[in-house]
């Protein structure tokens, strides 16, 4: 033990509703931590981003 360990991430995104503009942001984070000297997953960690926006005009854009 004591060797460098791999992280592996991995990025969903989405658009947000209630846009007419082609605009996406990140929705999902998953990331998986490798220890390859054992050949074992150390950590897996999953983090999901969900925000509600008010645009310039007063509106509610959501992002799911």
């Amino acid at each position: 033990m004591g060797g460098d360990k791999l992280a592996f991430l991995d990025m969903e995104f989405g658009h947000i509703h209630g846009t007419k503009k082609l605009i996406y942001f990140p929705i999902e984070l998953g990331i998986v931590v490798y220890d390859p000297d054992d050949d074992t997953i150390v950590e897996t960690i999953s983090k999901h981003f969900r925000r509600i926006l008010k645009s310039k005009n007063g509106g509610i854009i959501r992002m799911k």
